[in-house]
């Protein structure tokens, strides 16, 4: 699938001046998702409106409807200017204004970043880690889905280590330590293996390029962290790969099957 053409100023500028003639009270203009972190694999725009008085989406869509004809539809969110950010804080933090009301205070800033928004990133890690041992647990497509998943949440964990570095950032741009890691990771774990699902032949060679890609990612989110200047947080998930898993009746099993529970050395 083909990325979305370049977003050039005066694109920008025609997306901006349809939304603005359908909402007179809008505030803001912000991209947002893979237009930032990784704009040469995006495939479309995710954009966020601000509005004083928001207006059905469909009045939105209708207003870019041959605007940019050589481009996909962009993914719209719209909020109110009073709306607080709550779970979306990093994403909109990482954003880039494309368009502010003249005489609006900036709406983005430097977030506080902390360890805990990389803690979840590692997070993320444990839990691709669980869903390509349940697949192991599988057979046949309902296994390779899992595996596809598990790929996947390896690029969401980089995806969050990434975004939260931006939002640690005044000016929204990825050094080019981690551009080059990150850009692989979007590209082959949520492209390739997540999206079109072409993964390795065989159970051993998706473990080895499970374990191969993994590492790249935690390799990503230490350099993310330290790059933001945040001290790492002491470890508080499940190693990686646990020694052993039993079921809840003490049996030993071979990887994370439903109902099984970790055993974790002392």
């Amino acid at each position: 699938m083909p990325s979305a053409p370049m977003l050039t100023r005066c694109r920008i500028d025609a997306l901006c001046r349809s939304l603005r003639s359908c909402d007179g009270r809008l505030h803001a203009v912000l991209l947002l998702g893979s237009g930032i972190y990784a704009p040469s694999l995006a495939r479309d725009l995710d954009l966020l409106l601000v509005s004083a008085a928001p207006r059905r989406l469909a009045s939105y869509e209708g207003a870019l409807y041959g605007t940019l004809q050589d481009m996909p539809a962009p993914d719209l969110l719209v909020r109110h200017n009073d709306d607080r950010p709550g779970a979306m804080r990093l994403a909109i933090a990482s954003g880039k204004v494309l368009w502010r009301r003249p005489g609006d205070v900036p709406l983005l800033s430097a977030a506080a970043v902390t360890s805990a928004d990389f803690t979840d990133a590692r997070q993320r890690l444990d839990v691709a880690g669980a869903l390509l041992s349940t697949g192991g647990c599988r057979s046949g497509d309902f296994a390779l889905r899992f595996a596809q998943e598990a790929f996947d949440t390896l690029f969401l964990a980089a995806r969050a280590a990434v975004m939260a570095f931006l939002a640690s950032r005044v000016r929204r741009r990825l050094p080019a330590r981690l551009r080059q890691n990150f850009e692989p990771l979007t590209e082959i774990c949520h492209v390739r293996y997540g999206c079109e699902g072409r993964l390795p032949a065989g159970v051993e060679a998706i473990a080895a390029e499970f374990a191969r890609w993994n590492g790249r990612a935690r390799e990503l989110i230490l350099d993310a962290e330290s790059a933001a200047g945040v001290s790492p947080a002491r470890a508080t998930t499940l190693p990686a790969q646990p020694a052993e898993w039993r079921d809840r009746d003490g049996r030993e099993v071979g990887g994370l099957c439903p109902g099984a529970v970790p055993v974790v050395p002392v």
